[in-house]
């Protein structure tokens, strides 16, 4: 019943946007809700099925120089009680193939081990040269984030490898494979896990798309939830 009501309420607060599907969008801000099996974040399964509704947006501050800001709200949709609220601010800067950002999160967490706090990070990407060439589809991308989590008291390091495929005009997929590392996270150190998460994206309109996806995490040292399995989808709409 949470996911129903939850879905209606959130949906009929976006039904508008996508009724006006052939209007200019000014805002440039996006919309997105989804829904997955289990809430997986950095190594740690942090609730089962959960829903969630996130708005953002971006501000250009120069051709090179970019801010965005959002906020989410997460809520488990079985028996469990997990909430999360957030909010996030980042700072982008890029230079030819290099990507620089800082970001800082807030999470107000409820009915969760796991803590309230900010999250402080910096992510340095690579993407790759790729050839103007409109048969070659493929765009690939490495990144390495160093963050430092307040509820956790501790860092986090992630190196990761993005690539993604344009399957055509209005679809595309995206595969994202990550090793990462704890450093007196919530008591942990040293390798945490290897994790990777498949994703299709499809757009129904320029305004609308819809993203399943799957992803696994796997320990890369004892862990007593073992592998962790997920999927989910979705549902995205900028105005």
């Amino acid at each position: 019943m949470k996911l129903f009501l939850s879905t209606c309420f959130f949906l009929s607060i976006l039904s508008p946007v996508v009724l006006a599907e052939g209007t200019q969008t000014p805002l440039g801000l996006e919309a997105v809700t989804g829904v997955r099996s289990n809430y997986i974040q950095r190594g740690f399964k942090v609730a089962d099925q959960v829903l969630d509704f996130q708005l953002e947006g971006e501000v250009s501050l120069s051709n090179t120089l970019f801010l965005n800001y959002g906020g989410w709200y997460l809520t488990e949709t079985d028996e469990g009680d997990y909430s999360e609220l957030g909010f996030r601010l980042a700072l982008t800067k890029n230079w030819d193939n290099w990507q620089l950002t800082g970001l800082t999160e807030y999470k107000d967490i409820d009915n969760s081990e796991f803590d309230s706090g900010f999250y402080l990070s910096s992510k340095l990407k690579y993407f790759f040269t790729q050839s103007e060439s409109e048969s070659d589809k493929f765009t690939h991308s490495l990144s390495l984030e160093v963050a430092y989590d307040t509820g956790a008291e501790g860092f986090f390091t992630e190196l990761e490898f993005t690539t993604f495929y344009t399957v055509n005009k209005d679809s595309y997929l995206q595969l994202d494979l990550a090793a990462t590392a704890l450093n007196n996270y919530y008591d942990a150190s040293g390798a945490r896990d290897f994790n990777a998460r498949l994703t299709y994206t499809y757009q129904l309109t320029d305004q609308v798309s819809i993203s399943p996806f799957t992803e696994i995490s796997v320990a890369l040292k004892d862990r007593d939830d073992g592998s962790l399995f997920a999927s989910g989808i979705w549902f995205e709409v900028s105005f």
